[in-house]
């Protein structure tokens, strides 16, 4: 069995899911989240207050039994 691992985010429909890599987490305005909802603005013509962008990592195992 391969022990290479992959980051995956799943959206909460339970279907929808992408690597994680180039993925974000913002905290928009009320105004942008409006525009958002009636399809006036992309996703990615947003503004955000701040962001959280997510990367690709590794796990690596601890072999300790501590």
């Amino acid at each position: 069995m391969s022990s290479k691992t992959h980051t995956i985010i799943v959206l909460p429909d339970g279907e929808t899911w992408n690597t994680i890599s180039g993925c974000s987490i913002m905290v928009i305005n009320d105004e942008q989240f409006d525009d958002l909802c009636a399809d006036r603005i992309s996703a990615n013509d947003l503004i955000p207050i701040t962001e959280i962008g997510l990367h690709e990592f590794d796990v690596k195992e601890n072999d300790n039994d501590e």
